[in-house]
């Protein structure tokens, strides 16, 4: 066993009795506690990846529940950008709902007025919560 004193210089490497070899590399997921993500961020995940997301949430009355980073300037607000489809997401009991009425004269919906975080694990390109 070597020990030494100084800083982490950042070298990817570890020494063991005079020979190199990389460091253990960490896997190509995001577990749950780390940082939140991006929707877009989450394209290049693979399936079984533990992951929280922080987005905007919206659920039309008919149609799958979606997570996306950018709402559009309309009523009710539309995703812009890339989305990603939620399921056993209780949309009730996220913060900050806000939903069309029955006299609004446009489709029915209901949404999160700023983005919340929704943790979950990646399966067939949806999120899986709960």
């Amino acid at each position: 066993m070597t020990a030494g004193c100084g800083g982490d210089d950042g070298d990817d490497e570890v020494s063991t009795t005079g020979a190199t070899e990389p460091a253990p590399s960490a896997p190509a997921t995001t577990a749950v506690g780390a940082e939140p993500v991006t929707v877009a961020d989450v394209a290049d995940l693979p399936d079984g990846t533990e992951v929280t997301v922080r987005a905007f949430v919206f659920q039309p009355d008919e149609g799958a529940t979606v997570l996306c980073d950018v709402f559009g300037e309309s009523y009710p607000p539309t995703c812009v950008g890339p989305t990603l489809v939620t399921n056993g997401l209780d949309v009730n009991a996220l913060p900050g709902l806000e939903s069309t009425s029955g006299g609004d004269l446009v489709a029915p919906a209901t949404w999160t007025t700023a983005p919340v975080e929704v943790t979950g694990t990646l399966a067939d390109g949806a999120l899986q919560v709960g």
